[in-house]
């Protein structure tokens, strides 16, 4: 099965204008349409990479929030103790 001259693609007055343009438009209507799915898989890859800056940020803080509550444990042991000794001397 050769490629000849005959066997190219070439219009011919047998496809109707109304075909044409019909073919012309689905082509446009596909471009558009994967155009449209680029588009937005760009905005959900956006909005993926803030949120997951976002979650790193909030990772820092839950972990300065368990240091602080780690400091205030240790805080009120020592006021318990404190607290134990002067009630030992008020007696």
């Amino acid at each position: 099965m050769g490629c000849n001259s005959e066997a190219r693609w070439r219009m011919d007055r047998k496809v109707t204008l109304s075909a044409a343009v019909g073919l012309v438009t689905t082509v446009a209507t596909l471009a558009g349409v994967f155009s449209s799915f680029s588009a937005r898989l760009d905005h959900v890859e956006q909005v993926t990479g803030t949120l997951s800056k976002e979650y790193v940020a909030q990772q820092q803080v839950v972990i300065k929030v368990a240091r602080i509550d780690e400091r205030v444990a240790a805080m009120q042991e020592v006021l318990s103790e404190i607290k134990a000794e002067l009630r030992g001397v008020k007696k």
